[in-house]
């Protein structure tokens, strides 16, 4: 469940690291003298499990019941799994995975957001100029890249009524029932004012904090300019809290009201 790997690098018995799968079992028999009677050089010959063709064996029936599930949903379209590694900031290699993603639904994304577009335009909501306006797409935020959480939730906001048109559609016309149970659910949580103001909110505090994540990328970076960065970050986030929070408000009302999500009355009593 963690996505540990099955094996290591050296396996042998002399190695002071037998890799993940190994040193976990190994662990375990120090803590659980049951355990410690039936694993590794105390197992049946035959139920070690740490045979390489058997771990290929279960990897490929774990594989084919993610085929089966993929094929379930999406039935006669076409997928594809893409795997790459990269070298992230810490200099180690991290494994990217994109599964089979639905060009049906990116494209028709892409249709309701160029429709907003020139309906906004029209009314005068938007401005025009070169480089305004580009069709893009939802961002998911990836584990090692801090600042594309950032991108993520920016491009949901500029994108808000585009995606909840689109959820809208696979609530009436989804594949299955689950597809259509997950839209739906996914919709009430999208037009609920918790959801818009937890999403603002990070959305201000990643604004001040991307910078600051920006910053200490650069790899001609001394101490004091961080140290310096880092005051202030902290000085803007407490400009925030004393003197903006009223106008951080008032933006997600002006939200709220335009995409007709209900607002809870502030001045009520609330448990």
């Amino acid at each position: 469940m963690q996505g540990c790997a099955f094996r290591g690098h050296d396996e042998s018995v002399n190695s002071t690291n037998r890799g993940n799968f190994i040193e976990m079992i190994k662990l375990q028999a120090k803590v659980n003298q049951e355990i410690a009677g039936i694993v590794l050089g105390n197992s049946p010959q035959n139920a070690k499990y740490t045979s390489p063709r058997i771990q290929k064996e279960l990897l490929n029936i774990l594989a084919n019941k993610v085929r089966a599930k993929i094929r379930e949903e999406i039935r006669d379209a076409k997928f594809c799994i893409l795997v790459d590694e990269t070298v992230d900031e810490s200099n180690k290699e991290q494994m990217a995975i994109i599964l089979s993603a639905s060009s049906k639904r990116h494209s028709e994304l892409k249709s309701i957001r160029e429709d907003e577009i020139q309906e906004l335009t029209a009314l005068g909501e938007l401005e025009t100029g070169t480089g305004a306006n580009q069709i893009r797409t939802l961002q998911r935020p990836g584990a090692t890249r801090w600042s594309s959480h950032f991108t993520s939730i920016d491009r949901l906001i500029i994108m808000f009524g585009s995606t909840s048109t689109l959820l809208e559609n696979v609530i009436d016309k989804g594949l299955n029932s689950n597809i259509r149970g997950e839209a739906k659910s996914a919709y009430k949580d999208l037009r609920s004012f918790e959801f818009v103001f937890i999403l603002f909110l990070l959305h201000k505090v990643l604004v001040i904090s991307n910078m600051l994540c920006q910053a200490l990328q650069l790899k001609s970076q001394d101490i004091l300019n961080a140290m310096n960065l880092v005051s202030t970050t902290k000085m803007l986030l407490q400009k925030l809290r004393e003197s903006e929070w009223d106008t951080f408000l008032e933006s997600i009302v002006s939200f709220c009201e335009r995409y007709e999500i209900d607002i809870p009355n502030m001045n009520a009593r609330h448990t």
